[in-house]
């Protein structure tokens, strides 16, 4: 029957097209044996991912309807799923599939997925992001390089050209988490890489570089920032800030002339305007002595938060544990020497 004639079908009119799927999911329901029913699933979805370009809005239907046919801890869901977001991306509708993918955390569980099926789906939810300039594409875009198979070279040279994407991204916003992306080992391997080591090499100046290291390297690769879409003022404004964290991390007064030297500032106004950049980020919290020429430093975020700044917060923790013990016990000697004293006084007046 139906997929005997699936070549006339699929050449059919959109309205045929339709009654003729929908009355195969109508028995697809029926059918008692599980192994039969997965495999007229299957033929479906791959029937439907056929020739996009026609009557693409009823095939997604068509898929979604299937889709929600099947048990939902049913394995054949991420298979259709993959074969939605596919047919929504060639037919420019992505936008269609955002609000659904935002499940994936649920369903993934419960599909007893693959490590490469996994890292497909989220690669899908990224480019399906993307595509619709939604607001989850950087959750989708972290956690598919967080799902990369390291030992899978393929895997790893596919996800290697968003790896790079990400760290341009994520130098664009000095909120970013830069750090994050910087541990993840797939995002490592950019350094090796001939054709985007450059990439890595920026990312690792604005977590740990100098001003003096971005203008060696703005000089060295000025093609690299252009292509990138990257603005070189907004790339030393940014920096500026980021070396104020650094600076306000191990000092409490800055004068104006060291932070002339420091953020390659020409005057007295290109500090306290940069101050005010930083001031503004969230990123410092400082205030200016404009006739003294000073800057106090009030408290500053980490600029690079990485495994070992765990092990230094973990020192401080402990320090500060140790240091409130301390002042716990001397309270704790007064009270007990006051006490003694109060008891001695009752004694003498008794």
């Amino acid at each position: 029957g139906f997929f005997a004639n699936l070549a006339k079908i699929q050449g059919a009119e959109e309205a045929d097209l339709d009654a003729a799927f929908t009355l195969c999911f109508a028995l697809l329901v029926k059918l008692a044996n599980a192994s039969q029913s997965a495999s007229v699933a299957t033929r479906c979805a791959a029937a439907l991912s056929e020739q996009p370009e026609r009557f693409s809005s009823l095939k997604l239907k068509l898929l979604v309807n299937l889709f929600n046919l099947l048990e939902e801890s049913s394995s054949l869901r991420c298979s259709i799923l993959v074969s939605i977001s596919k047919l929504a991306l060639v037919s420019n509708q992505s936008q269609l599939v955002v609000s659904p993918l935002k499940n994936l955390s649920c369903w993934i569980p419960q599909w007893n997925l693959s490590p490469a099926q996994i890292t497909e789906l989220y690669l899908l939810g990224y480019q399906v992001s993307k595509a619709s300039n939604s607001s989850e594409t950087e959750q989708y875009l972290l956690k598919y390089m967080k799902s990369v198979d390291n030992n899978n070279a393929k895997a790893v040279a596919e996800a290697k050209p968003h790896a790079a994407d990400a760290l341009i991204a994520a130098l664009g916003s000095i909120s970013s988490n830069l750090d994050s992306l910087l541990e993840l080992p797939v995002v490592q391997q950019l350094e090796k890489d001939d054709k985007l080591k450059t990439k890595y090499q920026l990312a690792q100046i604005f977590a740990k570089g100098t001003i003096d290291d971005y203008l060696k390297y703005a000089s060295a690769n000025g093609e690299v920032l252009k292509e990138s879409g990257l603005c070189h003022e907004a790339n030393l404004r940014n920096l500026r800030i980021l070396t104020l964290c650094t600076l306000g991390q191990t000092q409490e007064k800055l004068t104006y002339d060291e932070l002339k030297k420091s953020l390659h500032l020409q005057d007295s106004v290109e500090v306290e305007s940069a101050l005010i950049d930083a001031v503004v980020s969230g990123r410092v919290d400082a205030k200016m002595d404009q006739d003294a020429e000073v800057v106090v430093i009030k408290r500053t975020s980490q600029r690079y938060f990485d495994r070992s700044s765990w092990s230094q917060l973990a020192e401080k923790l402990g320090t500060w544990k140790n240091n409130v013990n301390h002042v716990l016990n001397t309270l704790h000697q007064v009270q007990t020497k006051a006490k003694n004293i109060d008891d001695l006084v009752d004694d003498d007046e008794l």
